[in-house]
């Protein structure tokens, strides 16, 4: 008979970025492979659309990762209280959760931490570094392993867990959206506008877009910035301030949320993605513009030196004169269309597929919960 596993799902909502992406991609691949080895349960809220697997526990509306910070709270409680009683009528061998949120269940546990920013910038999390502390600390406690989306991501979860945790960790690499056929053909700038560098992503604070913003003062050609996402009044008008300050409000454009087929045309078009960040767990966004030729202008920091390799242009944070160059620098090089470069960026970003972190996920799993042969 086959063991049971519970794959939770609960943060896999169709349409969320970041941990939500994460928990889609993984869990979608996840769930068939595991399969044929296992039988699994699936949980996840109403507004789960992915594979339900052999049984499918629905967890109420208000855990839903949609529904702000009070969800945090919410499904906390129902992991540890509600979450067990649910399944109560079925042995459980194994519990995987593509977040850092462990359940109150008394089995292994694989769960996976993807960066500790909340601890590391407190004051910009006011409201949840506390609960984001109470969270590590039962996964500490549960988890038989921890998986960190990156070695960087892997070793501040050591560090912090230090006495505290008694099991393993392991890296696998977060993946992106790898297309079915590269492109390799160069896509000319349009016409009629000056070359731009692109970021994209939010803009709280640690992610430094006002760097990118000064250094279009510091550069001797005509450059602008796109920012791309979601963005709310209160940062686009701080934003905005130090652009008007520098002089260079008319050379920042806020695109918005825009979907796929505009992001991967904007990302074949720029001269490269800018990412001035001062943390980050792993850094998808310069992967993804690689893989549709853009070149990654980066902040020096060690997790972007791992992911990135040899592939990126890196530059100290808070060097704003650094960054103008290295604006000026590719946009140059944009200008060269070296056919050689681009081909090897793309290959290097290709390496980093949804598929093969799901599949090395995927071999923990059968390890860590084998049924007994």
């Amino acid at each position: 008979m086959k063991k049971t596993i519970v794959i939770d799902a609960v943060y896999a909502e169709p349409g969320g970025t970041g941990l939500a992406r994460y928990a889609r991609e993984v869990t979608a691949r996840l769930i068939p492979g595991l399969s044929s080895r296992f039988r699994v349960v699936v949980v996840g809220t109403a507004a789960y659309t992915g594979s339900r697997g052999d049984v499918f526990i629905q967890a109420p509306d208000n855990v839903s990762p949609n529904n702000g910070g009070k969800a945090h709270v919410y499904r906390l409680l129902w992991r540890w209280f509600i979450l067990p009683r649910r399944l109560s009528g079925h042995t459980i061998s194994g519990y995987y959760a593509p977040i850092p949120e462990a359940a109150g269940l008394k089995t292994k546990q694989v769960l996976t931490v993807h960066d500790l920013i909340p601890l590391q910038f407190p004051k910009l999390h006011i409201k949840l570094a506390w609960l984001f502390w109470v969270q590590l600390f039962l996964v500490s406690k549960k988890a038989s392993i921890v998986i960190g989306g990156s070695e960087c991501a892997r070793l501040d979860w050591v560090n912090w867990g230090s006495c505290r945790f008694k099991g393993r960790s392991r890296l696998v690499h977060d993946g992106i959206d790898v297309p079915e056929k590269l492109d390799y053909k160069e896509e000319k700038l349009k016409a009629d506008e000056p070359p731009f560098i692109m970021y994209v992503g939010d803009t709280r604070v640690y992610k430094r877009v006002d760097v990118l913003i000064q250094a279009l003062a510091k550069t001797n050609q005509l450059i602008n910035l796109k920012v791309v996402g979601k963005v709310n009044e209160t940062q686009k008008k701080n934003l905005e301030a130090i652009a008007s300050s520098c002089g260079v409000l008319n050379r920042v454009f806020f695109c918005g949320f825009v979907d796929d087929n505009e992001l991967h045309s904007l990302y074949r078009s720029t001269a490269a993605v800018g990412l001035a960040t001062e943390a980050e767990g792993f850094g998808l966004v310069p992967l993804e513009g690689m893989v549709w030729g853009a070149p990654a202008v980066v902040s020096d920091i060690p997790v972007l030196r791992e992911v990135l390799g040899n592939y990126a242009h890196f530059v100290p944070v808070n060097d704003i004169a650094a960054w103008g160059a290295a604006f000026d620098r590719a946009v140059d090089e944009q200008k060269l269309e070296i056919y050689e470069d681009r081909v090897e960026r793309i290959n290097f970003a290709a390496s980093y597929s949804w598929q093969k972190t799901a599949s090395n996920i995927e071999s923990i799993l059968v390890e860590e919960f084998s049924p007994d042969e």
